[in-house]
């Protein structure tokens, strides 16, 4: 028997899929620009964060997020399911990389603020995204087109 899909999670689920494979595509463009940088300069000039940030755990990410799109897009449920659990690896990311870069070049007390600050309002934009996304993965109408 034929399950009943509803056109609206449909849409919103194909729009969340395509949007988490651009989102991988693009992080995956952005770890190779970095490894060119990185093989053009010497590593001693590039600041360790940014390569365990940029050369580790973006490539890693981009490729969870490309599966996950892929996966989204056909309506697999694990995909769901490590869709929330990447975005919620993601959200950490973004907001700890900057502190930790900060930190390690020895920003001055008052650049520290202010980078506190912008980091502090990134983590509340992702955040919110974050549970707009994970409310809509979560709703028992969506959950049903993945089984």
């Amino acid at each position: 028997m034929e399950k009943k899909r509803s056109v609206g999670v449909i849409i919103g689920v194909i729009l969340l899929g395509l949007v988490l494979l651009l989102i991988g595509i693009t992080g995956s463009r952005i770890s190779y620009s970095f490894f060119l940088l990185i093989s053009r300069n010497p590593p001693s000039s590039i600041l360790r964060t940014d390569i365990i940030g940029n050369a580790i755990i973006l490539p890693i990410l981009s490729i969870f997020l490309i599966v996950c799109g892929i996966g989204l897009l056909a309506l697999k449920n694990w995909a769901r399911k490590l869709s929330l659990l990447i975005l919620l690896i993601l959200l950490v990311d973004v907001s700890i990389m900057p502190l930790l870069n900060a930190i390690s070049v020895g920003c001055s007390s008052d650049k520290l603020g202010m980078l506190l600050r912008g980091i502090i309002s990134t983590f509340f934009y992702y955040l919110f995204l974050y549970i707009l996304i994970a409310f809509f993965l979560t709703r028992p109408k969506v959950k049903e087109q993945f089984r």
